[in-house]
């Protein structure tokens, strides 16, 4: 019997150690291909559109993801993509807190190319730069119609003609806000901000049936008939400058 149990255990440690020199093996054989596979033999990275990376059949892929371009464009359109959500909610929140305007003083895109046209009639300087240029950037940030700003421009200064010697002067505060460009003289993009958050907060409280302009006219001015003229005006403006989809 004894005999017998000692041939049964040698030949089990026999299998085990078949079983583990072949295991053994096999590890080694896949050790060896891992290692050649990385001396050489990685498929040459294929051209990423999205990425933009340019067609390299000399670098790998592993490199090329690794590589310090690969990062710097994640990162641009992390970025970029960041940028457009913040954007995105910026605008959402500025159209939340000018619900309150009458649709004809919200914003609207202008042809541009008309609207200059209709000031160069003017012999405006409004047409020339900072001033064109601020009025429209500070329209749309305050999500209001540009014409109606340039109507105001037209109601308090004639829209500032060239010919006038203090244009320059006067163009800084064309919109009268303080009384007058005499009494507070600053600049396009101050002066554009304060009578665009003047506008709006004048508009707040605006019964339906109330004209806006209207409205607006019982603080913004004193004269009673000034909303007739700026109403006037940015009938013009709209006959004469198309909105574009």
């Amino acid at each position: 019997m004894k005999i017998k149990i000692y041939k049964n255990k040698g030949l089990i440690i026999n299998l085990v150690m078949t079983y583990f020199f072949a295991f053994a093996c096999f590890i080694f054989i896949k050790i060896f291909n891992v290692a050649i596979f990385y001396n050489g033999n990685i498929p040459a990275f294929k051209d990423d559109a999205l990425l933009s990376f340019k067609e390299d059949n000399t670098v790998s892929y592993y490199d090329k993801y690794s590589s310090p371009e690969f990062y710097s464009i994640k990162l641009n359109m992390s970025n970029e993509k960041y940028k457009n959500i913040y954007m995105h909610n910026e605008e959402i929140a500025k159209k939340n807190i000018t619900n309150h305007l009458h649709e004809d003083f919200k914003y609207k895109k202008v042809n541009t190319n008309a609207l200059k046209q209709y000031l160069a009639q003017k012999n405006s300087i409004l047409v020339e730069e900072p001033y064109f240029s601020t009025i429209m950037d500070t329209a749309k940030n305050f999500n209001l119609n540009p014409l109606l700003l340039f109507a105001i421009t037209g109601q308090e200064q004639g829209f500032v003609p060239k010919n006038n010697p203090h244009c320059t002067t006067i163009a800084n505060n064309p919109f009268n806000i303080f009384n007058s460009w005499q009494n507070y003289n600053t600049d396009i993009e101050d002066a554009s901000q304060i009578v665009s958050r003047t506008v709006v907060n004048l508009s707040l409280n605006r019964p339906e049936d109330e004209d806006p302009f209207r409205w607006l006219n019982q603080k913004y001015s004193e004269d009673e008939s000034w909303f007739k003229g700026v109403k006037s005006i940015y009938s013009s403006l709209e006959k004469s400058v198309p909105y574009i989809e």
